[in-house]
């Protein structure tokens, strides 16, 4: 059973830009001993569970789902927490469900009224068994929490915070309501504290500015002490305008401000239900002195979903050490519940275009193995009757309808269940996705006009390029064809027969070879993008391609000019054509627009845009101009599978195949599966490169090398030595 706290009961400040967190308790007895509990628990809304005293530390359980199609069911083991006389408090926030949500930022997305479910199962060592569900024995108040949402921050009064078991018997009793709700078992790692960040602190006239040196998500920790009501405000920003204040403007809507109110004792200050994308904070005492509040023990709290890290890299060139890095940051900042587009501004979506081209630099860098399995589960539910998929996920309609069924987007269903294969072998992926992923085909296939061209639908297409602009029909069809391989692939993995889908391929080539390629070979727009995505599509061939996508190289002076589509394929098939030192150029510029061009100016996570500040223009427009977007960073892929050659092989064994150039000194690296660990390590000596693999684990390694014979090779131990030239 649900349960709420009576309309009656909810105090609303007039003044707050929110309602006060709800706070459900529960007293119960244990007179012999318990062997098992279990708590199975969720929210319309987001919880966090105190039992005894001891807190639960996760952040924003249940997860974000679309309410309107399942909710998720979480399950704790409480034994060791369990004693004679127990105490149970969980308190509710809006979250995903009632707060502001997307870029429209809009409030009550999926509901109005936040609510609780428990079911607390006691097994005595006696067999007998005892349950506590969430009914009208529990209590429920006001907490001290004036209001907290992801977009605007937390705001507590210390002065309300009372102790709602030492008044228990006279607070009011919650609320029940009996509706029906999917649960689907909560199959993830949870969103917690992944690491601890510490700032260098400048006091200012009434303030303290902090400044952790990382840009990241998380929520900023102190204690403070001073005259019971006055105000200690928390502001949060990326970035720093030019006259070194914090610089605001990119978060919209967003207030990304927390509040703690002064009591007569000493407050530690910890936000449980939002969190802010950022490097700088401002504390501020708003109706007193910064002088008069005393403020110890600051940190920053990263948060981040609870991932194994499995992968590792670094090279000779900082400028590449320091773009991986990033791009890192940005994974772990954006991997809250749902892989989001960035974790500041009034937005934090699960866009399926940003997700399906970072995924396997994702899953090199961690163990993202259930983590894009609950995605596709969200994405599935969310996908239409018509097989279009929507454009992010959790999806909610009170947007534009152009969300749903945009090619390189909804593509997600067919590239991240291929990619979760290859890293992970787990056909059970596959299996699920399949059928969505051919109904897919069908969406695409609807569109098809009488020359076989995909026709009528709405893409973003190759999403914040620079200088050129690719033929958005160009990457449909292409995007229309890559799909098309990979489903064929899925089937072939499944057992199935991948005919059909491979002679639509063959149809959906001609017409592109037709339609948007020239007499002289030159494609529709004639960009970098549009060579990469044909090649990718199996529409036109390495050497078709390779003097047009260096020509559209070069005319750029040797940059690129990629977007969020075009940048994740630019490196490897610049490889695959032989063009391995002008990869690495690319990899390695620091003129814009490039990966290094951020980081000289101070990027310590990947930019949404390669133009989001230039020195001559300064910042771009503050409408989307986010500072921690990982899409952009999908040249780790590069760094990982080219650079260091580490290649799955669908959770069976690795195969080694790098490319080199002297533009590296060294590179070196590891990779973390199921089945074990490789590193590899090379490095130029005179001429020649000396890699080292080491295998720690059972698992099949196979070698290659493209642009390099072998002079020696030896084995000591699990490590394989190799000389080439």
């Amino acid at each position: 059973m649900w349960i709420t706290i009576h309309k009656n009961d909810k105090k609303i400040d007039k003044n707050s830009m929110g309602m006060p967190l709800t706070r459900f308790i529960r007293r119960f007895y244990c007179n012999k001993k318990v062997v098992k509990a279990e708590l199975k628990i969720s929210a319309l809304g987001i919880f966090r569970i105190e039992i005894n005293g001891k807190e639960i530390d996760e952040y924003f359980m249940p997860g974000y789902t679309n309410y309107n199609k399942y909710v998720m069911l979480c399950t704790y083991d409480l034994t060791e927490y369990i004693a004679t006389e127990n105490r149970i408090s969980v308190t509710v926030g809006d979250g995903w469900f009632a707060g502001r949500l997307g870029y429209i930022a809009k409030r009550e997305i999926f509901g109005t009224e936040t609510r609780l479910y428990a079911e607390l199962r006691l097994v005595y060592e006696d067999g007998a068994e005892e349950v506590f569900e969430t009914d009208e024995t529990w209590k429920a108040y006001n907490s001290e929490i004036e209001y907290a949402d992801f977009f605007d921050g937390e705001y507590v009064d210390a002065n309300k915070k009372i102790d709602g078991f030492a008044q228990y018997d006279t607070l009011p009793s919650a609320k029940c309501v009996v509706e029906e709700r999917t649960f689907k078992p909560y199959d993830m790692e949870p969103v917690v504290c992944v690491g601890k960040l510490y700032p260098t602190q400048t006091k200012k006239k009434n303030s303290i500015f902090l400044d952790f040196g990382q840009n990241f998500a998380g929520v900023l920790n102190f204690s403070a002490k001073g005259k019971r009501g006055l105000k200690v405000t928390v502001r949060h920003a990326e970035m720093l305008s030019l006259g070194g204040e914090l610089y605001m403007e990119n978060l919209r809507s967003a207030h990304c401000t927390d509040v703690l109110v002064l009591s007569d004792e000493i407050c530690r200050f910890e936000p449980k239900f939002t969190y802010h994308g950022f490097r700088y904070a401002e504390i501020t005492v708003v109706n007193g002195s910064i002088d008069e509040v005393e403020i110890t023990d600051i940190v920053g709290l990263v948060l981040s979903q609870d991932l194994k890290r499995t992968g590792y890299f670094e090279c000779s060139d900082e400028i590449v050490n320091k773009v991986y890095q990033n791009a890192y940051w940005g994974q772990l900042g954006n991997f809250i519940s749902v892989p989001t587009d960035c974790p500041q501004r009034d937005e934090r979506l699960g866009w399926t275009g940003d997700t399906q081209i970072f995924c396997d630099s994702a899953m090199y860098n961690a163990n993202c193995k259930r983590f894009y399995r609950n995605y596709m589960q969200a994405l599935r539910a969310d996908c239409e009757e018509n097989g279009a998929v929507p454009s992010f996920v959790p999806m909610f309609h009170c947007v534009t309808q152009e969300t749903c069924g945009s090619p390189c987007w909804g593509d997600a269903v067919t590239v991240i269940p291929y990619m979760h294969y290859r890293f992970y072998g787990d056909k059970k992926m596959v299996e699920e996705n399949l059928p969505q992923a051919k109904r897919w085909i069908d969406f695409y296939k609807a569109h098809l006009n009488e020359e076989n061209v995909v026709d009528g639908l709405f893409t973003y297409g190759d999403w914040l390029s620079v200088k050129e602009e690719t033929d958005k029909a160009v990457m449909i069809q292409c995007f229309y064809g890559y799909s098309l391989l990979l489903v064929a692939k899925m089937c072939e993995i499944m057992g199935e027969d991948g005919t059909e889908y491979r002679a639509l391929h063959s149809a959906a080539k001609a017409a592109f070879r037709k339609h948007l390629v020239d007499e002289k070979g030159r494609v529709t727009s004639d960009t970098q993008t549009a060579y990469l995505v044909a090649y990718v599509a199996g529409f036109m061939s390495g050497d078709e391609i390779h003097q047009p996508l260096v020509r559209a190289i070069s005319r750029q002076d040797d940059t690129l000019t990629t977007g969020f589509i075009g940048v994740r394929f630019l490196l490897p098939v610049l490889c695959d054509i032989g063009e391995v030192e002008l990869a690495y150029k690319l990899m390695k510029n620091t003129q814009y627009p490039s990966w290094g061009y951020s980081v000289i100016n101070g990027a310590t996570t990947i930019w949404e845009r390669w133009n989001g500040y230039t020195t001559d223009k300064g910042f771009f427009n503050p409408s989307m101009n986010s500072f921690n977007h990982y899409s952009l960073g999908s040249c780790v892929y590069w760094l990982y599978s080219y650079v260091l050659g580490i290649q799955p092989c669908a959770g069976k064994g690795l195969r080694i195949a790098p490319v080199f150039s002297k533009q590296f000194g060294y590179a070196k690296g590891s990779y973390a599966f199921e089945k074990g660990e490789v590193k590899v390590e090379w490095r130029y000596v005179d001429e020649n490169v000396r890699l080292e693999v080491e295998q720690a684990g059972d698992f099949a390694l196979e070698f290659a090398f493209a642009n390099k014979t072998i002079v020696s090779q030896e084995k000591q131990g699990n490590k394989h030595i190799f000389l080439l030239a």
